[in-house]
């Protein structure tokens, strides 16, 4: 998809994306997701639009459409982001693992 950026977001109970004595054999990494997907654990996305709004970035533009599908795969949420939380608790992901982890993703995202 032109002008869309996808992203894996990582649970909340993790603290660092870094393997731990939590999660040992589970880094937070694109092949580490991709892995824990094909295990059977689901993984939450979080597309963002970053096409100009009136001529502005999309950094520049908070309501800016990012959408937010988690592992129920029933609960979608429009909303803003901000680099330092993509940065913190996301890893980006081609489209092509995206579709991997969540088949619907391009169908939100096209309307």
């Amino acid at each position: 998809m032109k002008n869309v950026i996808f992203y894996a977001v990582m649970p909340q109970d993790r603290t660092s994306k870094a393997a731990s004595k939590a999660y040992p054999f589970f880094p937070f990494t694109r092949a580490g997701i991709e892995r824990a997907h094909d295990l059977g654990q689901d993984i939450e996305c979080f597309a963002l639009d970053v096409s100009d709004q009136d001529g502005r970035s999309w950094r520049y533009h908070p309501e800016g459409a990012g959408l937010v599908l988690d592992s129920d795969r029933t609960s979608v949420a429009y909303t803003s982001c901000s680099i330092e939380w993509l940065n913190k608790r996301c890893v980006k992901i081609s489209e092509k693992l995206a579709l991997k982890l969540h088949p619907e993703i391009v169908e939100y995202m096209a309307q």
